[in-house]
């Protein structure tokens, strides 16, 4: 680790709320769904000034480490990026120490610099213990996962769906990458990311007609 300061630049003008960089920091800590080294939060849609212009709309979305970010300590000492930068899509996470940044935060508005409170390898060790145990409830929960649909009725051919649950399902196999299950007693998924529990119990209260979507699809 080097004695340098090391941080985070993140240009939130261009970041497009495509979710890598949670997904990538998830995987690398072995964090559980809910817990979060870096989280991508949305502003707006909204007027940018009500009060004087109701015509100009400001939508944006900003990559916030958390508490939890160590800026991967581990993989910076085998000379590695931090998992987020190397996987962002939209190239709006830089890494180095605070002096190589700093004049790259001078040189456009709207970005934001980020350090870890940290300081040093018994820092970086101190959230071992959490992150070994975020991974082992992640790891459950995956297991979890898998079985989604084994206890619910999957008789598709019978499922009801009308216009709105259509599009409320389709967005979640679009979301999560369902499929059927090869048993055809259920759903699983096959995308990057995890539904959280409101739309696992979306998944298992609508197994059947998402296998009828499913079904459609050939």
């Amino acid at each position: 680790m080097t004695d340098k300061k090391q941080g985070l630049l993140i240009d939130y003008e261009f970041c497009t709320g495509c979710h890598s960089c949670e997904v990538a920091c998830r995987e690398e800590h072995g964090f559980g769904i809910g817990t979060y080294g870096i989280k991508i939060m949305e502003d707006g849609p909204r007027l940018l000034d009500p009060e004087n212009d109701s015509k100009k709309y400001t939508w944006r979305y900003l990559a916030v480490p958390t508490e939890l970010c160590d800026l991967c300590a581990e993989r910076v000492s085998m000379g590695k990026r931090p998992t987020c930068v190397h996987h962002c899509q939209a190239a709006v996470l830089s890494f180095g120490t605070i002096e190589e940044l700093m004049p790259e935060i001078m040189r456009k508005p709207q970005q934001a610099l980020f350090f870890p409170t940290g300081e040093s390898e018994d820092g970086w060790a101190s959230l071992q213990p959490l992150r070994e145990a975020n991974r082992e409830i992640a790891d459950a929960m995956k297991q979890d996962y898998s079985t989604a649909g084994e206890s619910v009725d999957t008789d598709w051919e019978n499922a009801v769906v009308d216009d709105k649950l259509r599009e409320d399902l389709e967005a979640l196999i679009e979301t999560y990458g369902l499929v059927i299950k090869e048993d055809e007693s259920g759903v699983t998924w096959t995308g990057d990311r995890y539904p959280d529990k409101q739309g696992l119990a979306h998944i298992k209260t609508n197994t059947a007609a998402i296998m009828k979507l499913l079904k459609e699809r050939g």
